[in-house]
């Protein structure tokens, strides 16, 4: 069996295909989903579905490193441990939702009226995720 190997991950080729189909199906059911990716923590990018022109690694380093800003606010705040992190801009929202202890989810949606439903995708999605990864 082939691996992939991701930092600290090492991924089936089945388990790579269906984060991969996972993502797509989710940049295919949401309008509001434009992109999406699944990054470790050590800012791997395992699997996307991002524009064409965005680098997929650079988009791993980002995220890892907004995360471990993101925690280390948190837990100097005293908030507990972080559960997601969300960027709102004038087009749009990045969402960085953990999916486990070494990996997360990166969705880049369109400005919407209905952000609870994007929380709720995200979190069923990165549950999925975890499923495939564990």
């Amino acid at each position: 069996m082939k691996n992939n190997t991701h930092g600290n991950f090492v991924l089936s080729e089945q388990q790579s295909k269906l984060v991969r189909t996972v993502l797509l199906e989710l940049s295919h059911s949401s309008a509001e989903v434009e992109a999406s990716a699944v990054v470790s923590i050590e800012g791997v990018t395992i699997a996307s579905s991002l524009r064409e022109g965005v680098d997929s690694d650079q988009v791993g380093v980002m995220c890892a490193s907004l995360l471990a800003l993101a925690e280390t606010a948190s837990s100097e705040f005293k908030r507990g441990k972080l559960k997601q992190l969300m960027i709102d801009a004038e087009c749009g929202f990045v969402l960085i939702v953990h999916v486990d202890e070494m990996a997360a989810l990166v969705l880049v949606t369109q400005t919407s009226n209905n952000v609870g439903m994007v929380f709720l995708e995200a979190s069923k999605t990165a549950q999925h995720i975890a499923k495939i990864l564990a």
